[in-house]
């Protein structure tokens, strides 16, 4: 990571040294939320790939951190948001936790929060699912010289690189 983005990483990876056992951030994924409506569906970081076709190289068990930008918006909890339903059939979210994220915010998800994948890990009571909820008509006055739009860094500790193994 170069510039702004890799004095980020170094900060975090000194602020979460414990948390990543001799590992570091060295992957950044940015995300941008268009409008109010854009969200993220709930879901649980796995290894696999991408959306476009790129990995995703997560290694499992390890921490993400994640930075706000712009619009507040709820990011949402869930032990188990298919309980009681088929997963095609749709997404209950009864049971969900949300934490209000204001632009400038850091969360970050240990890996125990984040351990599985939907597929393998539905209804085992193993990590938890999280999701970025759309927001709703009360918040839309939040921010407004952002226009609702919001931007996400997300870093996370890829596999095969020097930073994997603490190098860097």
């Amino acid at each position: 990571l170069l510039g702004i983005f890799g004095k980020l990483a170094a900060r975090l990876n000194d602020l979460h040294a414990d948390a990543l056992e001799g590992r570091r951030f060295n992957m950044l994924l940015v995300q941008e939320y268009r409008d109010d409506d854009d969200m993220l569906s709930w879901h649980q970081d796995t290894n696999g790939d991408l959306a476009d076709g790129s990995p995703s190289g997560q290694i499992e068990g390890s921490p993400v951190a994640s930075i706000s930008l712009g619009a507040t918006r709820d990011f949402g909890f869930c032990k188990d948001p298919f309980a009681g339903r088929g997963e095609e059939s749709g997404v209950t979210t009864r049971h969900h936790v949300a934490i209000r994220l204001p632009s400038g915010c850091l969360l970050t998800m240990l890996g125990s929060c984040n351990a599985g994948g939907v597929k393998r890990n539905a209804g085992t009571g193993v990590g938890w699912y999280h999701a970025l909820l759309r927001r709703q008509e009360n918040q839309k006055c939040e921010h407004a010289s952002w226009g609702g739009r919001r931007v996400n860094l997300t870093f996370r500790v890829a596999p095969g690189s020097a930073a994997e193994g603490g190098a860097g």
